[in-house]
């Protein structure tokens, strides 16, 4: 008997013994994410399939909100104890690769040729600086046309198409602009110019290019950028189809688009699920972009990154890898129905579960054929709002600067800021 209880207890010793050490080789990483309750749920599932299928590490799950992202990973870099990994949009990735917070990923994807070329390629050029991956996007976006479907039909006007141009566009939102009593009561479209990379967008539609090759100046003080001005200007005051600075700075664009009292936005599928909440009975449709010269459309890509300073290098980047695969796009996609995958695999299986009849992903998913990440650069939210106060002196009716003088006064400042 008392050899059995010995046995027994013997038994018992070795297993704690087993336990514990298996306990003690788990690797614990940390990853800090950015996004809304529904976002964190997502993140949070990722996490606990992960570590199933990863039994020799542990995450800690570190939820911030975006507008702290930014600060409290600087000041915990420099203080030496940032997150493994980090969730981050698209205005950061450059900015915080020129300043040594992230790694570079290239031994990674050295060696990991189908996985890389399953991304678009040119998206990945958000997180690319000085010719190195510093980040991947997880998700993927770009803009178009919203467009309420019962003031289109109310006013007699055909829904966009894909061969609408400027022009279409601008003759459209006159005829769904309507007044009474000599006040507007409802635009044909409300202008965003202060939206990061609108200015861009518009540019290469006409031809143009916001950097030179080399990314070191600006190249936007051309016909092209007189011609998106002069556009814009025309929309609010030649056309008076969009309202004045100082009557649309009361209403963001997107509210006012799901309260009915603007007919077209330009916006990204983030408002899908705000729409479906806020406003389930809008009856609105999503078109590709109308057009100048030629297409064009900017990638818009939340990321993953790894920081600089992380002593689990291996375990980090095996996290970084299973949030890209189908499995985890997917599950981002199904939940939120907001953000595309951003690779092709996951991009077609989608699309073959029944992704392809869904007439407000389409446009945004043809538009993502011929979206460019150029906008994108280490410097960007230090520049964009140089560029956006001399446009804002343009459209400003009590300024009303000539736009030949804005952009001139904008590529001096900018470039002066490049060359510091």
């Amino acid at each position: 008997m008392k050899k059995d209880i010995y046995f027994v207890l013997v038994i018992a010793f070795l297993l704690m013994f087993v336990t514990s050490s298996v306990l003690a080789a788990k690797t614990t990483i940390r990853f800090n994410f950015f996004g809304n309750l529904n976002e964190i749920e997502v993140a949070k599932e990722w996490i606990s399939d992960f570590e199933r299928q990863n039994p020799d590490l542990k995450v800690e799950f570190e939820s911030i909100g975006s507008s702290e992202l930014s600060t409290k990973m600087l000041t915990s870099h420099l203080g030496g104890n940032a997150p493994d990994v980090t969730r981050m949009t698209h205005a950061y990735g450059q900015s915080w690769a020129s300043k040594g917070i992230l790694l570079d990923l290239t031994e990674f994807l050295t060696n990991d040729h189908s996985f890389l070329n399953d991304f678009e390629q040119g998206c990945l050029n958000i997180y690319n600086y000085n010719g190195k991956q510093y980040g991947l996007p997880h998700t993927l976006m770009c803009r178009a046309l919203l467009y309420n479907k019962d003031l289109f039909d109310q006013a007699g006007v055909e829904y966009p198409n894909t061969d609408w141009t400027w022009t279409d566009f601008a003759e459209a939102a006159q005829q769904l602009t309507v007044r009474k009593s000599g006040r507007v009561s409802q635009w044909g479209f409300q202008l965003a110019p202060h939206v990061p990379g609108m200015f861009s967008l518009f540019l290469e539609q006409a031809g143009g290019q916001f950097y030179n090759n080399t990314r070191d100046r600006v190249t936007f003080n051309t016909r092209a950028g007189l011609a998106v001005l002069n556009f814009w200007r025309e929309l609010i005051y030649q056309y008076q189809a969009s309202p004045p600075l100082a009557v649309g700075s009361q209403l963001n664009h997107e509210q006012a688009f799901k309260l009915g009292k603007v007919a077209m936005i330009i916006t990204g599928p983030w408002n899908r699920p705000v729409l479906a909440k806020e406003a389930p009975e809008l009856n609105y449709g999503v078109a590709e972009l109308p057009y100048y010269k030629e297409r064009s459309n900017n990638y818009l890509g939340d990321g993953i990154g790894i920081w600089s300073g992380t002593k689990s290098k291996e375990a980090a980047w095996r996290l970084v890898r299973f949030i890209m695969e189908k499995e985890q796009q997917s599950l981002w996609w199904n939940t939120l129905h907001s953000h595309f995958p951003v690779t092709t695999t996951s991009l077609n299986y989608l699309m073959e579960q029944g992704l392809k009849d869904d007439q407000l992903a389409i446009p945004f998913i043809k538009g993502l054929e011929y979206s460019r990440a150029d906008m994108w650069h280490p410097q960007f939210l230090e520049l964009q709002p140089v560029l956006v106060r001399e446009i804002q002196a343009v459209l400003d009716e009590g300024i009303a600067k000539d736009p030949v003088r804005a952009l001139s006064d904008a590529e001096i400042k900018i470039n002066n800021i490049l060359a510091e």
